[in-house]
């Protein structure tokens, strides 16, 4: 059972920090963080609908960007919002998801 966000499926392997790569050299291995989100950062609209739009907007471009394969994309969905809309946004892709639901007990 997965109970944080440093566990996987996989016995004595664990997730990285979000935004964190793993580099590894002969010598040593370390953990940079490649991204930090600016909290004093402000987007101000007239209208909600613009707020909606520009969500819509932000997300075609990160899913597009990512999404780059000439044959099938496979999609891990948790159920959550933001998996929903990766999958909603991308669904003009050849995409597939599997589903673990038999193989957990719940």
């Amino acid at each position: 059972v997965i109970t944080s966000v440093e566990d996987t499926l996989f016995a004595d392997i664990q997730r990285l920090p979000r935004a964190s790569r793993l580099m590894v050299s002969a010598d040593r291995c370390r953990i940079d963080t490649y991204w930090d989100i600016d909290a004093t950062r402000e987007i101000r609209y007239r209208t909600i609908a613009e707020y909606g739009e520009h969500l819509r907007a932000v997300l075609r471009e990160a899913v597009r960007a990512r999404l780059r394969s000439h044959s099938a994309v496979g999609v891990m969905l948790s159920g959550g919002v933001d998996s929903s809309s990766v999958l909603a946004t991308a669904g003009s892709l050849r995409i597939y998801t599997i589903s673990l639901h038999d193989a957990l007990p719940i």
